[in-house]
């Protein structure tokens, strides 16, 4: 994993974030990380190169949520966790300002990029069967804000596509088993 990276930017996911719980998501990541980050309260990765300020952001963020909504968990337990999170990724280098490792990539002609887009338009939080959706953009344009290059810069695009559409959590489209029935091989 020498060449991981992840952007200083991306919202970690807290338990704070899990117990709050947002409407029509699965609770297993970027549904809550996405809500934090429109609301402005999430915690980044690149705070964890400042411990203290992580702390006090942390606890900020704990103390308000558990005054406004009763919130309460086991936090020195989190804090704990993210701490050795935090020692392993900082000395690993994993955490990066991939915007300008992306852009300097692109000088080169023939680096060619590989980008997820969450099951394409149908999920897509603009364009998709909202509110039933991801959080993200999944579409060519969410390329371009994901990985923070010019849409210009983009010279071909290939999408791959399902002829169906599914989805977990709530909606229209529920494909996921739950329950007791999801012990057995249906």
């Amino acid at each position: 994993m020498h060449n991981l990276k992840i952007i200083r930017r991306v919202t970690l996911t807290d338990v704070l974030l899990m117990i709050l719980g947002f409407i029509g998501t699965t609770l297993k990541g970027i549904g809550p990380s996405y809500a934090a980050k429109a609301n402005r309260i999430g915690l980044r990765f690149g705070n964890l190169f400042h411990w203290d300020k992580f702390v006090d952001r942390y606890m900020h963020l704990y103390k308000t949520l558990n005054k406004q909504k009763g919130v309460s968990y086991n936090y020195k337990k989190e804090l704990k966790t993210f701490k050795k999170l935090s020692q392993i990724m900082i000395s690993n280098n994993w955490i990066a300002d991939t915007v300008q490792i992306c852009n300097d990539a692109l000088k080169n002609p023939l680096t060619k990029f590989l980008a997820e887009g969450a099951n394409g338009l149908m999920l897509d939080k603009d364009f998709g069967t909202y509110p039933y959706v991801t959080s993200s953009s999944t579409g060519c344009a969410g390329i371009s804000s994901g990985l923070g290059i010019s849409p210009t810069k983009l010279v071909t695009t290939l999408g791959v596509v399902k002829a169906y559409t599914t989805r977990v959590g709530e909606g229209p489209f529920p494909t996921e088993i739950t329950g007791m029935a999801s012990y057995f091989n249906l």
